[in-house]
């Protein structure tokens, strides 16, 4: 397997992928998990202002190129993406419960709702610019711009890892509370 220009044997990555998911699935303590989705954010937005920055030093200007709609085949794997990133609803939920003032959190205005719009909107706009430049890398679109979207791949790969675990972390500590309730009463 070939990544970022590097060969990995299929066993190693699996390895290596493999046992951070098992921890962060296996978190006990909720500050843990806060600084892991802490963790996460620094990544989103660092890779963002790192797909940004490119787009405006590399892509040549929207004024240069006909901008044609995508075909439907093209659109699942958008859409993809943006319902795994809505999915964060099962961690956000979870912490609804410790908040000061958990009735406020779905409001309308709340801060559940506004987060929601603010996802949608960042991957609206990746879509978008993503698009923009797939219709430019057939047209002039240099290879020093395509290894460096390469990186933000990676970095969104990492994110969405991260994300997976997080989601496992609810189920797992539900789990978690049953199985011990039942085996701390038997006796042996």
């Amino acid at each position: 397997m070939e990544w970022l220009n590097v060969e990995i044997n299929g066993m190693v990555f699996f390895i290596c992928s493999f046992f951070p998911f098992i921890f962060v699935i296996s978190m006990k303590n909720l500050r843990m998990v806060g600084n892991v989705c802490i963790l996460s954010t620094l990544i989103v937005f660092g890779g963002l202002g790192f797909f940004y920055w490119n787009y405006y030093t590399v892509v040549p200007p929207l004024d240069d190129i006909k901008i044609t709609f995508p075909i439907v085949i093209h659109l699942p794997a958008f859409f993809g993406s943006l319902i795994m990133s809505l999915e964060a609803i099962t961690v956000i939920s979870s912490f609804e419960g410790s908040l000061r003032t958990p009735k406020r959190f779905t409001k309308f205005f709340g801060i559940f709702n506004l987060g929601m719009i603010i996802i949608i909107a960042i991957h609206s706009s990746v879509g978008f610019f993503g698009y923009y430049m797939k219709i430019n890398d057939e047209k002039s679109y240099s290879d020093q711009a395509a290894k460096t979207f390469k990186y933000y791949t990676a970095l969104y790969c990492i994110v969405m890892y991260i994300a997976y675990g997080l989601q496992g972390y609810i189920l797992v500590d539900m789990l978690w509370r049953k199985t011990h309730k039942r085996t701390s009463n038997t006796k042996i």
